[in-house]
């Protein structure tokens, strides 16, 4: 099933020399996150709340299946390249 997902930015980190990025514990909202079965569900959501928002849409990557061993099939001889005087 399909679903949207409201998420809040943490305004609470900060840069630490020894961990990185910190992420501080006061901050409730940046732990929430509100699902929503569509866009516009989301987005009706946020303006009724008068929150500013962005909308992310998901990155999605399509392939073939293969087997490792289709790597190593037998395609035929190189195509010869042209030559040029």
């Amino acid at each position: 099933m399909n679903h949207w997902i409201i998420d809040f930015d943490s305004k609470t980190s900060y840069k630490s020399s020894l961990m990185q990025w910190t992420h501080a514990s006061e901050d409730m909202n940046a732990r929430l996150k509100i699902k929503a079965n569509s866009l516009e569900e989301a987005v009706k959501l946020v303006e009724d709340r008068g929150w500013g928002f962005d909308i992310t849409y998901p990155n999605k990557r399509y392939h073939t299946r293969k087997a490792y061993t289709d790597n190593f099939i037998w395609r035929g001889q190189p195509k010869k390249e042209p030559q040029y005087d």
